[in-house]
């Protein structure tokens, strides 16, 4: 069970965490950006949005060449999903694989041949850490650091 300070701290941390990451989302339409939240449970701090962010994100590698993404995790030589050629375990690409009319055949031909190029709105796509201003890591360790102390010196004090 996480002490009170420390899911304040958190939800601070969350708060400021989903403010920037929604400024960095792509903004085609403003769904991915607008799915964007945080919660605390018992593992600390879970960010959740739209499926296929992770795809922008990190990319997809493609059929015929992975230029665009050669580090992605994710690729349409991948037959584990009930799609058939879309993506790993868990996940799918439906959003960029599903249309009828010509313009976005067109595209979705392109995107499983050459694949789809990682933004890294949410990661860095080279390393696939977090990129997070330091003035931003330096704010969540004060505020941890003062949750941890008040936790300690509640606990002496009983």
């Amino acid at each position: 069970m996480l002490e009170e300070e420390y899911i304040q701290a958190l939800n601070v941390f969350g708060t400021k965490l989903v403010q920037y990451l929604k400024e960095r989302a792509p903004r085609k339409t403003g769904a991915l950006r607008d799915s964007i939240t945080y919660g605390v449970d018992e593992d600390g701090l879970v960010i959740s949005y739209l499926e296929y962010g992770v795809y922008q994100d990190l990319g997809v590698r493609g059929v015929v060449s992975s230029d665009k993404a050669p580090n992605s995790p994710f690729s349409f030589k991948d037959k584990r999903t009930k799609y058939g050629t879309l993506a790993p375990v868990g996940g799918n690409l439906s959003s960029y694989v599903v249309g009828d009319d010509d313009y976005e055949y067109g595209i979705r031909v392109n995107i499983r041949k050459f694949g789809l190029r990682a933004t890294g709105w949410a990661t860095n796509p080279l390393t696939g850490e977090p990129i997070i201003p330091q003035p931003f890591v330096d704010e969540f360790g004060e505020d941890l650091a003062t949750a941890i102390q008040s936790i300690l010196q509640t606990s002496t004090t009983q």
